[in-house]
């Protein structure tokens, strides 16, 4: 049996899903209609977690204007500039070094930006 874990958030009028294959799906909440899929994970994303608001020590809103992020937790980080850099030493080692295979044990959390999705 096949089991689908998904991870969902809503945030600024985007739709977050994170999938058990690493994926990150941003669609417009309004139509569902997909905007950008990417994967930073090499395994399931486990939580998305939207940072809206800044509170100061007493609990008050900060009322700065903050930009909102977005926490993703999952499995085994992929590093972008380590799959696109080009003169890396080890781009002759496979592909699947000890050192990718214990990454992709250990869990991370990426913190970023949401902005813009689509270029005007």
């Amino acid at each position: 049996m096949l089991i689908i874990n998904v991870s969902v958030t809503f945030q600024n009028g985007k739709l977050y899903a994170g999938t058990s294959w690493g994926c990150l799906v941003v669609a417009d909440a309004a139509t569902l209609r997909p905007i950008a899929i990417f994967r930073p994970f090499a395994d399931e994303i486990q939580a998305l977690i939207p940072i809206t608001e800044k509170t100061d020590v007493n609990g008050a809103r900060n009322h700065q204007q903050k930009q909102p992020l977005l926490v993703s937790l999952g499995r085994g980080y992929r590093s972008l500039i380590g799959r696109f850099v080009t003169g890396r030493r080890d781009q002759q080692a496979s592909s699947s070094s000890p050192y990718e295979v214990e990454e992709a044990r250990n869990m991370s959390a990426i913190i970023w930006r949401p902005d813009e999705w689509v270029c005007h």
